[in-house]
């Protein structure tokens, strides 16, 4: 008598993968809509100055992140898409809602 191989389907390999997604997204903070950014808050100033950090965690995590201070309006530059970010200074503790959009090199803060 021969041992039926085990076969694992590409529905069980899918459900694998959607599941590892999801982990990973809710882990990171982007859970939820694309298009509702993860807030963040920031536990270091963030100062006057366009293309300054600050330091930040994801709101309701422990992982760390930079809150970048970058204008609202499209400009060329080289923050991420999705980082967090403010258009204007913000002390610590505050709560960040808005993240770099990017289209080519340029970034706003929306």
């Amino acid at each position: 008598m021969t041992a039926t191989p085990v076969r694992r389907t590409s529905r069980s390999a899918a459900a694998f993968v959607a599941g590892v997604a999801a982990f990973t997204a809710s882990s990171f903070g982007f859970a939820g809509s694309a298009l509702a950014p993860q807030p963040a808050d920031l536990y270091a100033p963030l100062s006057s100055t366009f293309g300054t950090t600050a330091a930040a965690y994801w709101t309701g995590t422990p992982f760390p992140t930079q809150a970048i201070l970058w204008p609202a309006s499209w400009t060329p530059g080289y923050a991420y898409p999705g980082q967090p970010c403010s258009p204007w200074g913000l002390p610590p503790g505050s709560r960040t809602n808005k993240v770099i959009h990017a289209s080519g090199v340029l970034r706003k803060c929306a």
